[in-house]
């Protein structure tokens, strides 16, 4: 997915984020594809992650407020970090996240103004 896809929620029904199972804030939401092992592993602890919309290849499609983006990126570059054997994986998806990411920032600022 080379353009990022603003996703409308249909009104007056209730999104829950995938992390911490909290409703979405109800502002803008954006379509992102994003390397799975990272995505589920910030999901699985509890943090804001978007709302999940399935697969497309090797990628996950997740819908994502302002929260939940700005949250995944700025784990990712936390993540992209640690050359621990024990978590050359995840490392490696979070760097992955973080090139992804970044490419979607210019039009993420857009969409959520």
């Amino acid at each position: 997915m080379n353009k990022l896809t603003v996703q409308q929620l249909a009104p007056g029904e209730t999104y829950v984020d995938a992390g911490t199972l909290e409703p979405l804030t109800g502002e803008a939401t954006i379509l992102v594809e994003l390397p799975p092992v990272f995505w589920e592993d910030h999901a699985n602890r509890g943090c804001p992650a978007g709302i999940f919309r399935g697969y497309r290849g090797k990628a996950i499609r997740v819908v994502v407020d302002r929260a939940a983006f700005n949250d995944i990126l700025s784990d990712a570059r936390h993540y992209s970090t640690d050359y621990d054997r024990d978590f050359f994986g995840l490392a490696n998806s979070a760097r992955a996240t973080v090139r992804r990411m970044e490419k979607y920032l210019p039009e993420a600022e857009e969409a959520f103004r």
